[in-house]
This record gives structure tokens, sequence and C-alpha cells, in this order.
């Protein structure tokens, strides 16, 4: 991004450099708005393609979209067909599920490596009882 970014300051003439330079200095409240709305645009355009089967999407009804947030923006996902669109949310209600197991079993994981030490502490204990050793292990 930031060969892009220099492409972009290297092909803007002196008088647009200095208004961009003072707009970053006040808060870049112009850069902003102009980012937002392009950003808007992108997200207002109607998809061309089925998001599952690629078929291309002509200006009808039947065409189903999908709108969803993901991390800082906005996700669309075009169906031709309801079928198209029930294949793509059972494929992402599994992959849901997978990633909710695999984080389950991460924290289970981690549970029994905080326990392991305490555990290795206790048989310390127990095995200094047994040869007779009161002294326990601090």
């Amino acid at each position: 991004m930031n060969i892009l970014i220099k492409e972009f300051i290297d092909s803007i003439d002196e008088e647009e450099l200095y208004k961009l330079q003072y707009d970053l200095s006040k808060g870049s409240i112009a850069l902003k708005k102009t980012v937002e709305d392009k950003v808007k645009e992108i997200e207002n355009r109607k998809r061309k393609y089925c998001a599952v089967c690629g078929e291309e999407l002509v200006e009808k009804e039947g065409v189903y979209t999908l709108i969803f947030p993901h991390e800082n923006l906005t996700k669309k996902a075009s169906f031709c067909a309801t079928d198209c669109m029930e294949f793509f949310l059972g494929r992402l209600k599994t992959a849901n599920a997978h990633k909710a197991e695999t984080t389950q079993k991460e924290t289970k994981d981690e549970a029994k490596l905080a326990e392991e030490p305490k555990q290795i502490h206790e048989s310390e204990e127990n095995i200094n009882k047994l040869n007779g050793n009161s002294k326990t292990l601090d």
C-alpha cells in the first residue's frame, strides 16, 4: 500500500499536494470523506456474478444478496437462485461450527496446560511423602 500511496503523491501536482498537506494537518476531514464516499460507492455496486456458481447476474427478479459485517467493512454475496444461496449458507454454517469447535478445543488445551504445573507439584509432594520426606517443594 505504501508504494501505491507514494505513486499517488508523486502523480498529483504541487497545489493539490499542499491542499492534501493542509487537510492532513487539520484532521484529514476532506480525505476521510472522500475515502468514505468511495467505500460507499463500492458497497452499493450491484454484484455481477453468483458467489457460488459464477453465473452472470442480470437485472431480473430472483437475484438474492446477503449483506453481513466483516471486521471493519461490509461484505456482500449475491446469488442467482435460492439453491446457490442455501449452499453458501450451509458452507458458512459448517465453517463457523468448525471455527467454534477449534476455539473450544484450544481453550480446553490451554486449561490442561495451566493445570499441569499444579499436578507436577502435587506428584512431587506425594513422592516425598512416600519416601518419608516431609519436606515440600515450593
